[in-house]
């Protein structure tokens, strides 16, 4: 999914947020993040990208399916983008 195809038009007065990182790995940090951020946000878009001066510990793939897992308790959940 791309950051593009998540947002739909005509949307008014909602807000968004989009809080990238490299999530490599995800951590409680960062739910912790994403908990308090439910709470301001009508929806959080979580961009998960690859720093290029940082050596990866896991495949991006990887990274998407343990976030995926990681928000699939949250009631409403962040999308992911990549």
């Amino acid at each position: 999914m791309k950051a593009s195809d998540s947002l739909p038009c005509g949307v008014v007065n909602e807000h968004l947020a989009i809080y990238a990182g490299s999530f490599d790995p995800i951590t409680n940090g960062h739910l912790d993040v994403l908990h308090r951020a439910r709470g301001m946000f009508d929806r959080i878009i979580l961009g998960i990208g690859q720093n290029p001066d940082k050596p990866s510990l896991f495949p991006v793939e990887e990274r998407e399916a343990m976030a995926q897992q990681l928000v699939a308790g949250l009631d409403q959940g962040p999308q992911l983008a990549r």
